[in-house]
């Protein structure tokens, strides 16, 4: 018998280029709010609120790019966002040094920068079953994941040392020449070959409507769907409540920091162990036990007790680690080729909505109840998908078990 090797050079290359994105655009995360600042030549939260909204915007055209995904060749696509994403920190690096920097150009570049990172991480999701068997497309995401999850915390560090002594202009240059990394070595990978159903006579616009004809008809993915959403959702709560929740308490920035950090090495966690039991003949085990990890987690924060909210920020991040990879996996095992861009690109329309209502949501809720509320409200959805999700749920046929012709 043998066994697949999940380290092929070709996947290989590729997790070198993803490494590259993580740590440039942790830097230019880092660095935009700083970038933000200096234009305006003071700090203005309303202003930054509006900008990280101009960079979140494009995600709501996920079926869009998910069918020009789906009709494009997968290697131009990444050097070609790639490419542009170095043009767009290196430009606006340059401008910060030259002293003509403006808010209208960073409104331009976030929105840009939206756009091609929604692009290349949906092609990212239609690559990978490409490279490894099906038997450990698990495995791999959840290496993929580590490498998402794990670089940024370094890519922060760097990006916040490099603001501090260097400025704004550096910093950008710094993420400029880690989002070139992607484009360089995917001119080193050998392609494989895939079968498109989007016809070069047929329009963007038919290969919209028959993707989402296709997603219309799985009732499974469709609750994956939501629990995406939800999972987005559940975050921006937490970016909006746990700091002031920390201020009540007394520990401040320190101690949302910590938070943070619970948050994010329980994320790692949950990604090592969605790999006990992989994605296998449709199986929604590792979705069942991470919603039900979020909501336990998200009752953590309606405490006025550290240790559990801590405690709660480790489920959470368990939870989040293995949905993130599970969903990502069942999806790119049960979905055909043909129509895995279109899907992915819902997938990421679905987190937008869930970044929106929850921001909205967050803030009209509190205004009428207490943050405590709404952390038990939030908790009682979870456990109302999981119910909804193991009564209804059935099994997906693999997508190898169908032919791509009787797909629609």
């Amino acid at each position: 018998m043998t066994v697949a090797r999940p380290f092929t050079p070709r996947l290989i290359l590729y997790l070198v280029g993803l490494g590259g994105s993580a740590l440039g655009d942790a830097v230019y995360v880092v660095t935009l709010p700083f970038a933000v600042f200096k234009v305006l030549g003071h700090q203005d939260a309303v202003t930054l609120a509006h900008v990280l909204t101009a960079a979140f915007l494009p995600r709501f055209l996920g079926l869009l790019w998910g069918s020009v995904v789906d009709r494009l060749d997968l290697k131009v696509i990444f050097v070609v966002s790639g490419l542009t994403r170095l043009a767009m920190a290196a430009g606006l690096g340059a401008l910060f040094l030259l002293g003509h920097a403006s808010l209208p150009l960073i409104f331009g570049a976030v929105f840009l920068n939206g756009l091609l990172t929604v692009l290349s991480s949906t092609s990212g999701s239609v690559l990978v079953p490409q490279l490894v068997p099906k038997a450990i497309l698990t495995q791999t995401n959840s290496v993929l994941q580590a490498v998402n999850m794990g670089l940024p915390l370094l890519g922060y560090g760097l990006g916040g040392a490099l603001v501090a002594t260097t400025g704004v202009g550096p910093s950008l240059f710094v993420s400029a020449l880690c989002f070139g990394v992607m484009p360089l070595v995917v001119l080193l990978m050998q392609f494989p070959e895939r079968h498109r159903t989007s016809k070069r006579s047929q329009s963007l616009w038919h290969d919209v409507r028959e993707g989402f004809s296709y997603l219309a008809r799985q009732q499974v993915l469709l609750l994956l769907g939501l629990t995406a959403l939800l999972v987005n959702m559940t975050a921006v709560v937490l970016n909006i409540t746990v700091p002031a929740l920390m201020e009540r308490l007394g520990r401040g920035a320190a101690g949302y920091g910590l938070y943070e950090i619970v948050l994010s090495a329980g994320m790692l966690l949950g990604v090592a162990l969605s790999n006990l039991r992989p994605v296998k003949e449709g199986r929604l085990t590792n979705v069942y036990l991470g919603l039900l990890s979020v909501a336990l987690g998200v009752c953590g924060g309606a405490a006025s007790w550290l240790p559990l909210i801590y405690a709660g920020a480790a489920l959470l991040g368990v939870g989040f680690g293995m949905l993130t990879v599970s969903v990502i996996s069942y999806f790119q095992t049960v979905v055909p080729s043909a129509f895995l861009g279109r899907v992915m690109g819902t997938l990421n329309s679905a987190n937008a909505v869930g970044y929106i209502a929850g921001s909205l949501g967050t803030a009209a809720f509190l205004g009428v109840w207490s943050s405590s509320a709404l952390f038990f409200v939030l908790s009682a959805i979870d456990a109302a998908l999981l119910l909804l999700l193991i009564l209804l749920a059935k099994p997906s046929p693999m997508s190898s078990a169908a032919t791509e012709g009787d797909c629609l």
